[in-house]
C-alpha cells in the first residue's frame, strides 16, 4: 500500500513552501490514485467535487465538439494541478481529463480543501497565480487559432517546451495528432511544418525527441515571421 508523506507535496510550487504542519493537514484529506493509460480522471459536465495533483505521468485535458472532434486544451505534468478551476466556482468540469500513460495523482476533495485553505492564505495566493496563468494560456490559444499561421502556432508551442527544458533537446510527450488538435490543425500539416523546419536546420526530430538547432530563427517564426 502506498504511504503518503508530506514530502510528496514538494513537487508542487503552491504547496512546497508551506510549513510541515500545513502540508500534513493537506495530506490528511488527500487520496492517492494510480490510473492506466487513457483512463479518465473526470469527464466534461460532471460535478466538480475535487481536483488532482499530478505526481508522475501526463494528463491531457480536452473538449469534444458536436462533430466528435477533440480540441486539446492542456498537457499537464508532474507538480501541476488538474481540475482546480471549477472547484472554486462550485460548478461542473468544463472539459475531459485523461491519462496519457501510466499516471499517479493525489485526489483533493473540494469541500475539505476549501475549508482548509481559508485558514492558509498562502495556498489561496498560489492558486490565484495558477488560475491567472491558465487564463493567459487560453487567451493566447484563442489568439493563435484565429490569427496565427500554423508555423507560428507550432513554433510558439516549441518555444514553450524549450523554455521549460534544461537543454536544447526535449521530448514531445504527445502524438502529432494530439499536437495538431492543440494548435488547431491536422497531423499532416504538423508533419509538413516539422519537415520544413528540419530542412531549414531549425531543428531535428527523431521519434518523440526534438533538438532545437537555431533558437533565434524559431523565436522569429514564433513572433510571426514566415517559415
Amino acid at each position: 500500500m502506498f504511504k503518503l508523506d508530506i514530502k510528496i507535496l514538494d513537487c508542487c510550487p503552491i504547496f512546497a513552501g508551506l510549513e510541515d504542519e500545513d502540508k500534513a493537514s493537506i495530506i490528511d484529506i488527500c487520496h492517492y490514485r494510480e490510473l492506466e493509460p487513457k483512463e479518465l480522471l473526470f469527464s466534461q459536465g460532471r460535478v466538480a467535487d475535487g481536483f488532482y495533483l499530478i505526481l508522475s505521468g501526463v494528463v491531457l485535458t480536452y473538449r469534444v465538439g458536436v462533430s466528435g472532434k477533440e480540441q486539446l486544451l492542456h498537457v499537464l505534468g508532474e507538480g501541476e494541478l488538474c481540475g482546480e478551476v471549477p472547484v472554486f466556482e462550485g460548478s461542473v468540469y468544463p472539459a475531459n481529463a485523461r491519462a496519457q500513460g501510466n499516471l499517479k495523482v493525489l485526489y483533493i476533495p473540494a469541500e475539505k480543501f476549501l475549508t482548509l485553505a481559508l485558514n492558509h492564505p498562502a495556498i489561496l495566493l498560489g492558486l490565484l497565480a495558477v488560475l491567472s496563468k491558465r487564463l493567459r494560456k487560453f487567451v493566447s490559444l484563442i489568439d493563435d487559432l484565429s490569427l496565427k499561421e500554423v508555423s507560428t502556432r507550432l513554433a510558439r508551442y516549441l518555444v514553450e517546451l524549450l523554455e521549460a527544458s534544461a537543454s536544447d533537446s526535449f521530448e514531445l510527450k504527445i502524438s502529432k495528432t494530439q499536437l495538431a488538435s492543440q494548435i488547431g490543425t491536422i497531423a499532416e500539416t504538423v508533419s509538413r511544418t516539422f519537415a520544413r523546419m528540419n530542412k531549414q536546420s531549425i531543428l531535428t526530430i527523431q521519434g518523440s525527441q526534438i533538438t532545437i538547432l537555431n533558437k533565434e530563427r524559431l523565436l522569429e517564426i514564433a513572433e510571426g515571421e514566415k517559415l
